[in-house]
């Protein structure tokens, strides 16, 4: 009797298991928007599970719309880390965390990550300045000797990221870096004509800066850790 109740147990707990849907953990980007944002401040550093049929409470986004209808189209639930970009790309990294998005593919990053098919999002590289400067728009060599401020851990495409002569001074946000050109701190600030342009538009001091000339037409993907053991499937299944 006793051996009969234990097969039942199993037989009822991988009834149950077969039933839960699959999981993918994700990091998204929480100040790309309009690709991917946060809803509220108070969501950063907080992990969400959302399962199909769900949205987030934390983050929204064009990007975040497609990945998260993908996977529960496939009839996967998602464990979203909406942690700290840095952080978040190095929990990939190591295989801890499935997939990164929306992650700009370069040829630096391939040698560490596998990447999606089809991009999650396009935009364009461009630079600000403030709309007293002169400038003199000659491409990148308008940057030389001079400090542009830069986001940690972001890539703004292969032109502007290989670029040595000028000074790349990271920060963690968008706002960081427009209030130190304001103040004159920075002669510019790399960004991009959709997303960059969007977080201006929302933004007070938004008519106080001007915008260089596209650089270079960037996309964004899903992209998985190589050291994971689940990258292709994950992607595969995107």
């Amino acid at each position: 009797m006793r051996t009969f109740i234990l097969i039942l147990m199993m037989l009822i707990r991988t009834s149950i298991n077969a039933q839960e849907p699959g999981r993918v953990s994700l990091v998204v980007d929480l100040h790309y928007p309009p690709f991917s944002y946060l809803l509220s401040e108070s969501s950063e550093d907080k992990i969400e599970y959302i399962p199909p049929g769900r949205d987030s409470s934390c983050v929204a986004g064009f990007s975040w719309d497609i990945v998260r209808e993908a996977f529960h189209v496939s009839g996967y639930a998602i464990v979203l880390h909406c942690f700290p970009w840095s952080r978040g790309k190095s929990m990939v990294l190591a295989g801890d965390i499935d997939g990164i998005f929306p992650f700009t593919r370069t040829p630096e990053r391939e040698r560490d990550y596998h990447f999606s098919a089809s991009p999650v999002s396009r935009d364009g590289v461009i630079v600000f300045f403030r709309k007293d400067q002169v400038v003199h728009w000659k491409g990148l060599e308008t940057l030389n000797g001079k400090k542009v401020g830069t986001i940690i851990g972001w890539s703004y495409g292969v032109h502007f990221d290989r670029y040595a002569n000028c000074i790349k001074s990271p920060v963690e946000t968008n706002e960081q870096n427009f209030l130190k050109l304001k103040n004159g701190r920075l002669f510019a600030v790399a960004g991009f004509s959709h997303s960059t342009s969007w977080f201006l538009a929302h933004q007070s001091y938004a008519n106080e800066f001007k915008s260089s000339p596209q650089i270079e037409d960037t996309a964004t993907f899903l992209a998985a850790g190589r050291l994971s053991v689940r990258s292709q499937d994950i992607l595969e299944i995107f």
